[in-house]
């Protein structure tokens, strides 16, 4: 079973090396990210985080980094 972990991390890891040699991850990347934007994905996770968040902590957060980060695309995108 480790070893087929093994290999399954070992062949993601090429896999990653080669779209980022020939840029075919960036391309991918924003593909995904017109996609999500197109069918209002963005949108959503606002209004779905602020249903979550009480109203005190979305004051508390309103300019911190965390919440920033947990808006922006790159968060979720590849990570």
């Amino acid at each position: 079973m480790i070893s087929k972990m093994n290999k399954d991390a070992q062949m993601r890891a090429t896999i990653n090396q080669k779209l980022i040699e020939t840029g075919e991850r960036e391309r991918l990347k924003e593909l995904l990210r017109a996609k999500l934007i197109e069918c209002g994905w963005k949108d959503q996770l606002k209004a779905h985080c602020k249903e979550c968040i009480p109203g005190n902590l979305i004051f508390m957060f309103k300019h911190a980094a965390e919440l920033r980060l947990l808006l922006s695309f790159d968060f979720c995108i590849f990570q």
